[in-house]
């Protein structure tokens, strides 16, 4: 049976976050049990699976393995859930409209999904990802997961200096350095703008080379 655990959030979070969780479940021993039917939800949640991957369905007969670390927004319809062995996830559960302090990402985007981590935070997601999965209990996976809201103050800063990088390396792969259409372009594709896109390879001027 599933075992639901509720572990206490830090005073700076009691604005935003309305729970932080533990859900675990053995895997079945003899037989696929039956899914999980879970109903629309204006609650969205910041969730790190540690246990086995797990199914999901929102359209009739297609199923698709969930991310390991994900946001989930608003839900419109139900959808279900396959665990595939042993369940083990912690979450961090919002208060509707609340989430926006740390996820500048309009919730509309967001809807109707499951958004990997790093696709919201960049290279910060894989950190919090990895910090999560190195914690010695689940309880002490979930602090880790609260300790990333509360000093991650610029959490959108660094998705988007990730966001940038990756604009550099796609400028010089495809030797668009001194094209400025083409750099405008790939920054509105990855919602940056083209002033921030590489200080260190583009330069402040657009043109620039990088210095050897």
């Amino acid at each position: 049976s599933m075992r639901l655990r509720l572990i206490p959030v830090p005073p700076e979070l009691h604005e935003e976050v309305a729970c932080s969780w533990v859900l675990e479940g053995p895997a079945p021993l003899d037989r696929r049990p039956p899914d999980e039917r879970l109903l629309p939800c204006a609650w969205p949640d910041i969730i790190i699976n540690l246990g086995d991957p797990i199914l999901c369905s929102t359209e009739p007969g297609r199923w698709r393995v969930r991310p390991d670390a994900w946001y989930e927004g608003l839900f419109s319809s139900y959808f279900l859930l396959r665990p595939t062995g042993r369940l083990r996830l912690v979450g961090i559960r919002f208060y509707p409209g609340r989430s926006g302090r740390f996820i500048a990402e309009p919730q509309n985007h967001l809807a109707g999904g499951f958004v990997p981590l790093d696709e919201l935070f960049g290279r910060a997601g894989r950190d919090l990802e990895a910090d999560v999965r190195g914690a010695a209990c689940p309880p002490q996976a979930v602090t880790r997961l609260q300790d990333f809201l509360v000093l991650g103050e610029d959490l959108d800063h660094a998705a988007r200096t990730d966001r940038a990088g990756d604009v550099d390396r796609q400028a010089l792969a495809g030797e668009l350095i001194d094209d400025g259409e083409a750099l405008d372009l790939l920054a509105a594709r990855a919602g940056v703008e083209h002033e921030v896109v590489g200080p260190n390879v583009i330069g402040p001027e657009r043109g620039q080379r990088p210095r050897p």
